[in-house]
């Protein structure tokens, strides 16, 4: 029309296996979205992506070979950009492939949508907004989650390699992540390091994670001032995080950790936790403090473990349950049996006891022959 303003779209051009980053790269270059043809698409180097591309491929594998290109990436964004329908994989040759990757980060926003990763890592870059959306993830991790982003619908399947884990926040900011599920890894969710404040985790669903590597299988994970007290109000302290909805099945625990210093205003909101062991724990370390955690409508098969200043604890309508414990991944042996079962339901070390607060509310511990005692406290 005459005087009008929409934009053309963008000419797909269509790209085959063979010389398919060759093909890719002469298509990009002409501002061309790509449409990657089924099969099995061998790229031996990454390509720079120009701000408002779309690369499409169902039913199509890219399938990164090593040439020693920093952290062996395999998509390069120089701004917004839409991914959908691959399937992105690896020589075993590669140690842990990174397949979005860019320094500086590009200004822009990137969508990941119905890809499957097998091994390696999505992302470590951290565009203006990112959203990850239908996307399944085998043996292969989140990479580092950037701020403002948005996980939805999305699998984490299968131990990854040790220390690396399926979904990790070093220090991001307003992260959304809904209807996800864990099944089977390493560790659950892993907010470790950073500030990590202001998240929503909401209708969530974890399975089976236990043996993954030794000291892990915790669920939810915060992990800070470990290496230097943080106190709560820092601005690196851990806060005002909400999970709310979660399913906790056949793990072995911590179901919830709470490990190091500073965290504190976390809210844990109908929680169904079925674990071996530990159903929370609760440890301020190196003589620093956690304080104002809330954990409401929240039931467990493991006990209460809190140790340190742990400062203000409530618990609204906490359930435990009395049930045979195992081990976890500590090993079948007595000696652990018995250490775990001694700090059920409750374990205070001597700084909790001393210094903790603790409120309850609506909470019982329910013994196996079906009898009830209410908890209205824990000294």
């Amino acid at each position: 029309m005459v005087g009008s303003s929409r934009s053309r779209p963008k000419v797909v051009q269509r790209v085959a296996p063979g010389a398919s980053l060759a093909a890719a790269r002469a298509a990009v270059a002409l501002n061309r979205d790509i449409l990657l043809d089924p099969g099995l698409h061998t790229w031996n180097g990454s390509l720079s992506v120009p701000a408002g591309t779309t690369i499409t491929g169902y039913h199509a594998t890219i399938q990164r070979t090593p040439n020693g290109e920093y952290a062996e990436r395999v998509i390069v964004p120089q701004g917004s950009m839409t991914l959908e329908g691959l399937t992105l994989t690896h020589l075993e040759a590669i140690d842990w492939p990174t397949y979005i990757h860019n320094y500086p980060s590009p200004r822009g926003d990137i969508t990941v949508r119905n890809c499957t990763l097998k091994g390696g890592e999505l992302i470590r870059c951290y565009p203006t907004s990112l959203l990850v959306q239908g996307c399944k993830f085998i043996r292969a991790g989140s990479g580092q989650v950037p701020s403002l982003s948005v996980w939805e619908s999305c699998e984490f399947i299968g131990h990854t390699r040790t220390g690396q884990h399926a979904f990790f926040n070093t220090g991001a900011d307003g992260i959304l992540v809904t209807n996800c599920t864990w099944t089977g890894t390493n560790r659950g969710m892993v907010f470790q390091t950073g500030p990590c404040r202001g998240a929503l985790v909401a209708n969530c669903y974890f399975t089976g994670i236990r043996g993954g590597e030794a000291n892990a299988n915790e669920v939810i994970l915060f992990e800070g001032g470990t290496d230097g007290t943080i106190r709560p109000g820092e601005e690196r302290a851990m806060r005002d995080n909400t999970f709310l909805d979660i399913t906790i099945n056949n793990c072995s625990g911590p179901a919830l950790s709470l490990y190091g210093s500073g965290m504190h205003s976390n809210r844990f909101w109908n929680v169904s936790a079925s674990v071996d062991n530990t159903g929370l724990m609760v440890a301020a370390l190196s003589g620093g403090r956690i304080d104002d955690n809330s954990f409401e409508n929240f039931q467990t098969t493991g006990g209460i473990d809190l140790r340190g200043d742990v400062g203000q604890v409530k618990f609204g309508n906490l359930q435990i349950f009395e049930r045979p414990q195992m081990s976890g991944n500590q090993g079948p042996f007595t000696p652990v049996l018995k250490q775990f079962n001694e700090n059920f339901p409750f374990h205070l070390d001597e700084v909790a006891k001393e210094k903790g607060e603790f409120t309850f509310y609506g909470s019982n511990f329910w013994k196996a022959d079906r009898t009830s005692k209410p908890i209205e406290g824990v000294r």
